[in-house]
């Protein structure tokens, strides 16, 4: 059940636009935004930036992987609340579309990558990779 609520009046006379854009739309413009050069330039960038910090040979997991880990998911997430906020989108549906879409079509497509940069072995192996193209270069 969709419900109409004005929370700001004097904005526009306008009806709430979060709930115009439909699911379908939303998980569009997030695709388009991830796929952006922005946002792969910044992922590349931070790559680039701390891959001598990971041993491409070694199985150790040390604890400044973690610290960029979370550094990089910082970045991530920051750049989602940019984007849902830039397009009006509330983070809360924003969630439940990812979530929906997850049921819907398991972890492949958006919700896949997503989830993808927000796990800490993927992440690891990315950095390993970036870390040994770099040692060829």
């Amino acid at each position: 059940s969709v419900t109409h609520q004005n929370h700001n009046m004097s904005s526009s006379s306008t009806t709430d636009n979060n709930q115009q854009i439909d699911d379908e739309t939303v998980l569009g413009l997030v695709q388009e935004f991830l796929m952006d050069d922005f946002f792969s330039n910044q992922c590349e960038k931070f790559g680039r930036e701390n891959a001598s910090l990971f041993d491409p040979d070694s199985d150790e997991n040390k604890l400044e992987y973690t610290t960029k880990y979370n550094e990089f998911c910082s970045l991530f997430e920051s750049q989602i609340e940019k984007f849902v906020g830039e397009n009006q989108i509330p983070m809360e549906r924003f969630y439940e579309i990812c979530q929906k879409e997850s049921e819907e079509n398991g972890m492949n497509g958006l919700v896949g990558f997503l989830i993808a940069l927000q796990d800490f072995d993927v992440f690891l192996q990315m950095m390993k990779d970036i870390s040994r193209e770099m040692q060829q270069e």
